[in-house]
């Protein structure tokens, strides 16, 4: 199986590794092809055209190469290898990405071990940011299929409700520490990647695609949430049964400690007072108070006995 090739531009050769390595933490599998062109020779900070030309050349597989620049100069030296490609008449589809660095990189190579393409991988990495900006309550986050050939993976793949009922469905409560964090989705994703139908998760009514692990991101599914996984189609059940045992497993992760239900939130507190027992008129201090004898029904015209005495 061909991949989509990764191409990291930076001006550090030190922040270029740090990236990749901390995106690589989260692929499931077999890495994608990805290279990096940074720094210079010496050691130095700069960018090299040649550096990025080779690069592309050496991730590419056929399927295209996605490249993610730091700061502008990266840029430059990028767009000089696009034209050196294309004067040497290499026929290579490339997209450089105006997605943010660490964010879109990461999102990028889970997608691209997964298989995606081009599309897909840049609609992940252009929305890669929407975690964050919801978090921060940011109204208006980057839309994704805005450029050409991007194919929108937003809000329309994440909150859309179906049509019709799934095809097969369980509740499951996350019980690993951290939730849902980057690399438990991408576990989720990468599972559910395998399956060939459409798969779900729904916390609350919000929805996210599962064989999306930004979309997941932005449940901000927390130890002790309740989640529906929902499948729809060919291997509905299989698919629905997988991703379920997998997040009821914790992932492998440090558990957490699951909340206690709130069972007073919704109730009407009891405001009617306690009764008092009334105190016996012969009791004295320090004395036990007898047990009081069982109540016997007398007519009215009698006299109880308790009361002749």
């Amino acid at each position: 199986m061909t991949q989509v090739g990764l191409v990291v531009v930076s001006h550090s050769r030190a922040l270029a590794e740090a990236a990749v390595e901390l995106a690589l933490i989260m692929v499931h599998g077999d890495k994608p092809p990805l290279e990096i062109a940074a720094g210079t020779d010496d050691g130095g900070f700069g960018t090299d055209a040649v550096a990025v030309m080779e690069a592309i050349m050496s991730a590419n597989q056929g399927d295209g190469v996605a490249v993610f620049t730091d700061l502008g100069s990266a840029l430059t030296s990028t767009d000089m290898a696009l034209e050196m490609l294309a004067d040497m008449g290499e026929e290579i589809e490339v997209r450089v990405l105006p997605a943010p660095f660490v964010e879109g990189l990461t999102a990028a190579v889970v997608r691209a071990a997964l298989g995606s393409d081009l599309d897909t991988i840049e609609s992940e990495a252009v929305n890669s940011l929407a975690p964050k900006l919801e978090h921060l309550g940011v109204a208006e986050p980057p839309v994704a299929g805005t450029l050409p050939g991007a194919a929108s993976l937003g809000a329309s793949d994440s909150e859309a409700p179906h049509e019709t009922p799934p095809d097969a469905q369980q509740l499951v409560q996350v019980v690993n520490r951290d939730g849902l964090h980057a690399r438990p989705a991408a576990a989720v994703a990468s599972l559910a990647q395998t399956f060939p139908g459409e798969v779900m998760l729904d916390k609350s009514g919000r929805r996210a695609n599962a064989k999306s692990p930004i979309s997941i991101a932005t449940l901000a599914v927390a130890c002790g949430d309740n989640v529906q996984v929902l499948g729809y189609g060919e291997q509905a059940e299989a698919a629905v049964t997988a991703i379920t045992k997998l997040i009821a497993s914790g992932f492998g992760e440090e558990r957490g400690k699951i909340p206690l239900p709130d069972t007073t939130s919704n109730s009407t507190p009891d405001t009617t007072p306690a009764a008092v027992p009334a105190a016996e008129p012969d009791s004295k201090p320090g004395t036990k108070t007898p047990t009081p004898p069982r109540p016997v029904w007398h007519a009215p015209w009698e006299t109880p006995t308790a009361l002749k005495q």
